[in-house]
């Protein structure tokens, strides 16, 4: 293929989406259900974003479509619509782009269920609705829930044939540090979504003189007994500690927080997946904590599970325990599973009589211990409070999920194992993921997963699966196959940093504390689910957005604090406390995936602060100052944001910066580069800043087809090839150099050469191969892949040639690195961050897109 109908390809086929075999291969495709445990399931629950090909007239999927199984028999579904093609999801004039699908489906274990989507009529669910004084109540066909409007009561009552399975409403119980109960108000009720198959209930409340919030959001499906809870505790006042984040420090501490239940049988028993506990309505606790490892190497040797009731008094050392509990009462019982429980440490659980507590925040634990600003946690406590009681900062939310389900007589134990990893490892519906690579649903080129023939590509894929899986990971000497899942459970490094506990787990550890999922990680794994169909993407993708989303940004609703909204920074043992938010280190793209692949609206609502955020920061009034990478996140951001979620100011505040950033290139000569004054003794430029904006400008062209850019992507380009590549591999491949870039750059001046910075300059290349019909700029791209993708861990002052044909000789695959030790975050996400786009042209170069 010529690089010129390469590139219209591109042009025709993903800006306009116009190929018919793009738009019509969706329609009655399988539509793949994946179960990720060993356990059969029958009629679970099914939520999954779907997207939907451009140029489609479909504005409620609802009235469009049916579901069927693989006998043909209809399937009741429901549709939510997510995100429309060029427009706000509420804006019923522009056609649906994703949309969630939402059934009940049945799925052999370790298996997939097959459906399909065809035009039809829609079998619907037996959900409905009651509004009366003072409650909702919700009827699925199987049980009725009572939801009080006038307090937050949890549930005010089931009911399962007709007949009470609750002993009275729950409630929300919240102790402050000097032991006092502290009273919450509910403030809002409101339906999310009401239809017949599924509903989302949302309440909003405040939790009195602690000046925290919360927000719980229930989830009902058509035929079942069970709801998913979803609560949210916020701070919403300032942090006040950091600059830029508020005039007052609005911390919160507080001793413990617990949701309550009541059953029908004061003399219950407790029930865990691995017994019955015959305490007849006496006291039992169980606490998950943490104390010591065996070693610094094995962090989950740590955990600790203590049991105490009636003839019970128990400690297990490397313990976890599945988080699900029942109350066994003579007449009706009710089973609680927590998500994530032991990783979130400190959790517990509590009975007495008929109540089941469900402790959030028990009493014994405390924390984060504060070490300050600057502060290492080796060093002295400066916040005494976070010795004895919970630290809740301004600015930070944390959601746990829950599943609570209800009966007339009794859970088994295998019931409940099931329901623990039921909850653990949701059903997921995807399409094939050929449809994805084609439907430029993400914004950006991607190719599915396939055997490359080639080292290079093949090495790549296997980089991305050292994100998710150990086994992907090359075996060390002295440290063996390490992933990210082995990064963690190892403790980092070196060993003995603490991933785990309410306020790290989904964080990673790095040299400088935390590394707030920077450089986007959170897209770099979950964007290979749908990529490559492998569940284990989305499984470890859902513990770094839900970090994220909640922890990792800054969501004060003080405006005093300029930088609300944006992303916590990279830096600091207590997550971004290093210093403020910045525009250099905030991104979206994750949070935006995580809410079409899954449909949380708290993806959605931190997204949409993220764009208050960058709004705030002025992109289109970038000083030239700090570096091209500032007006290119922001620029990201932007597109990112109107690509999901559709609205107008969006892209044209994208366009504006861009404009003022041509007008910076020009004024520092009009040859690709801006030099950053900040560096007073030696004005320059770092090349790989000028790259991430130069892969914006590319994203933006492919997007919209504008060709006002190509001018400067062309400036920029011939920069790239003349003054940032250092060294071109040559020589046979038995005997080949590497490839090099240069990091620093002012005329007639060059520094800092590197091996890493070659994945952001190859996807560079790779843009202006595609946008500006020159088919050097792929070559140069491929010359430094086959480089890269074999000695990614090179030292830059190596010199010495290699035999590409020797996998001997490559760097080892594998999170943990030998030549990059601390800095691991980084790398791998910068790899998985700048791949993408390569593969993809890649694949358009040899016709196999």
């Amino acid at each position: 293929m010529t690089s010129r109908v390469a590139a219209r390809w591109v042009f025709f086929s993903l800006l306009f989406f116009g190929p018919v075999a793009v738009s019509q291969v969706w329609l009655g495709a399988p539509v793949y259900v994946q179960n990720a445990t060993d356990e059969a399931r029958v009629q679970e629950p099914v939520a999954s974003g779907l997207c939907f090909p451009a140029g489609n007239n479909y504005i409620d999927p609802n009235l469009d479509f049916e579901l069927v199984d693989g006998n043909g028999n209809s399937v009741p579904v429901q549709f939510k619509v997510l995100s429309r093609w060029w427009g706000p999801r509420d804006d019923a004039s522009f056609a649906t782009k994703w949309a969630l699908i939402e059934f009940l489906a049945d799925v052999p274990a370790n298996g997939t269920g097959v459906y399909f989507l065809r035009q039809g009529t829609r079998a619907q669910g037996n959900l409905s609705y009651q509004t009366l004084p003072g409650e909702i109540v919700v009827s699925t066909g199987a049980a009725d829930f009572s939801v009080d409007t006038t307090q937050f009561t949890l549930l005010k009552d089931v009911q399962v044939g007709g007949v009470s399975v609750t002993g009275g409403p729950g409630g929300l119980i919240v102790h402050d540090v000097n032991g006092t109960s502290i009273d919450s108000v509910l403030t809002e009720t409101l339906w999310e979504e009401q239809g017949d198959v599924r509903a989302v209930l949302r309440q909003k409340g405040s939790i009195g003189s602690l000046g925290l919030n919360f927000t719980v959001r229930y989830t009902f499906w058509t035929g079942r007994t069970d709801v998913k809870v979803d609560f949210r505790l916020e701070n919403n006042n300032a942090n006040g500690e950091l600059p830029y984040l508020g005039s007052s420090i609005g911390h919160a501490w507080f001793e413990d927080l617990t949701l309550v239940l009541h059953g029908t049988d004061t003399g219950a028993d407790v029930q865990l997946s691995d017994g019955i506990r015959d305490t007849n309505g006496g006291s039992w606790t169980l606490e998950q904590d943490y104390t010591s490892p065996n070693d610094a190497l094995h962090m989950l040797t740590g955990f600790q599970l203590r049991e105490s009731g009636p003839n019970i008094n128990s400690v297990q050392q490397d313990a976890r325990a599945d988080g699900t509990v029942a109350l066994r009462g003579a007449g009706s019982s009710l089973a609680v599973s927590v998500d994530r429980f032991w990783q979130n440490f400190p959790k517990g659980f509590s009975a007495a009589g008929d109540m089941l507590a469900v402790d959030l925040w028990p009493a014994f634990g405390n924390g984060p211990e504060f070490g300050g600003q600057w502060g290492l946690p080796s060093g002295p406590v400066t916040d005494p409070l976070s010795l004895d009681y919970y630290r809740f900062e301004g600015g930070r939310w944390k959601t746990v999920t829950l599943n609570l389900d209800f009966r007339q007589g009794v859970f088994s134990a295998a019931e409940l194992t099931h329901r623990a990893k039921a909850l653990e490892k949701p059903l997921m519906a995807l399409w094939s993921p050929e449809y994805y690579s084609k439907s430029f649903a993400f914004g950006t080129l991607l190719a599915e997963r396939r055997n490359w023939n080639k080292v290079s590509n093949n090495r790549y894929e296997r980089m991305l699966d050292v994100l998710a899986r150990d086994d992907a990971a090359d075996n060390q000497p002295s440290l063996g196959q390490i992933g990210l899942p082995g990064f963690r459970e190892r403790g980092g490094t070196y060993g003995g940093r603490q991933m785990y506990g309410w306020e790290n787990f989904g964080d990673l550890a790095w040299g400088d504390g935390f590394c707030s999922n920077h450089y986007d990680l959170v897209w770099g794994v979950l964007v290979n689910y749908p990529r490559t169909a492998d569940y284990s993407f989305f499984d470890i993708g859902r513990d770094l957005v839900s970090h994220r989303r909640d922890y990792d940004q800054n969501h004060t609703q003080d405006p005093s604090a300029q930088r609300r909204g944006g992303q916590y920074y990279e830096k600091g043992y207590w997550h971004g406390n290093y210093g403020a938010p910045a525009p250099s280190h905030t991104w979206v793209h994750g949070l935006l995936v995580w809410y079409v692949l899954t449909g949380d609206e708290g993806a959605y609502e931190a997204a949409k602060e993220v764009g208050e955020f960058v709004a705030r920061m002025h992109p289109e009034s970038w000083d030239g100052w700090w570096g091209s990478r500032i007006p290119g996140w922001q620029i990201e951001v932007l597109l990112n944001l109107y690509l999901y979620l559709g609205e107008s100011t969006y892209l044209s505040t994208a366009q504006q910066a861009m404009g003022n950033y041509e007008q910076k290139e020009q004024a520092s000569g009009g040859a690709g580069y801006v030099l950053n004054p900040g560096w007073t003794s030696n004005p320059h430029a770092q090349t790989w800043m000028h790259c991430i904006m130069f892969n914006t400008l590319g994203k933006y062209h492919l997007m919209t087809g504008d060709p006002s850019v190509l001018p400067l992507m062309g400036r920029m380009a011939d920069w790239i090839v003349n003054q940032v590549v250092l060294e071109v591999p040559t020589g046979p491949p038995s005997a080949r150099t590497t490839g090099k870039v240069w990091g620093r750059y002012a005329p007639g001046w060059h520094q800092d050469p590197s091996v890493h910075h070659q994945w952001v300059t190859i996807e560079s290349l790779s843009y202006a191969a595609l946008c500006l019909h020159d088919n050097a700029y792929m070559m140069l791209a491929r010359s430094l892949w086959e480089s890269v993708t074999r000695y990614h861990q090179e030292s830059p002052n190596n010199g010495s040639p290699h035999n590409y044909n020797d996998a001997s000789t490559f760097s080892p695959i594998a999170f943990r690195m030998m030549q990059y030790p601390n800095a691991e975050t980084k790398v791998m996400s910068n790899v998985a961050l700048w791949g993408q786009v390569f593969m993809a042209a890649d694949a358009i170069w040899d016709n196999t897109f």
